[in-house]
């Protein structure tokens, strides 16, 4: 629980830099998960652990992904990966390519018209999914790689029961109470 808070608040805080609304979101989902956790604990609230877990696992999963494709970007805006900021970026008009003209290190898509890059929108979308108005070949690449081999692996993870006991497990013998008492006299 502590590795997911800490890369739900690391990507948020990337997300909406160090700004108080980062801060009061992460104050109130704490909050929201301190008032749960005590609600589970008086049994005031039911809830079916293993599909919890399953969903808030499967998200986890989604924004490890949007992790390692902020990552990416980053490291090609350092110059340590090839990518729209480097001359190996394919130009059209003196631009970096979008789109099929922009393969293998130019922009995969290009939609900060539809979702300026400092609006909200964005920023939910880039601390939830990793989502960001404009990503690079290298980004969407990552990303969809993680997705297919941990997402895999996680939802055949979902599918296995956990192995239980067999009834024609032998038991182990407890001496009833009566013969506890008749042991301790003969002492």
């Amino acid at each position: 629980e502590g590795i997911e808070t800490t890369l739900l608040l690391w990507s948020m805080v990337q997300s909406f830099g160090d700004t108080p609304s980062a801060l009061l979101g992460a104050l109130l989902g704490l909050a929201a998960a301190v008032v749960l956790g005590g609600l589970l604990a008086r049994g005031m609230v039911r809830l079916d652990l293993r599909v919890f877990f399953g969903w808030t696992g499967g998200f986890l999963v989604i924004v490890a992904a949007g992790v390692l494709a902020y990552a990416i970007h980053d490291l090609q805006e350092a110059g340590a990966l090839p990518g729209p900021f480097s001359a190996l970026a394919p130009l059209v008009g003196g631009t970096v390519a979008v789109g099929a003209a922009g393969f293998p290190f130019g922009w995969a898509f290009d939609l900060s018209t539809a979702i300026p890059p400092g609006s909200p929108l964005a920023a939910i979308l880039q601390a939830t999914v990793g989502f960001m108005p404009q990503m690079s070949w290298l980004q969407v690449i990552a990303w969809a790689l993680y997705m297919a081999v941990v997402g895999t692996l996680f939802v055949r993870g979902l599918g296995r029961r956990p192995a239980r006991a067999s009834a024609s497990a032998p038991l182990t013998s407890v001496p009833h109470h009566a013969d506890l008492s008749h042991h301790q006299g003969a002492s």
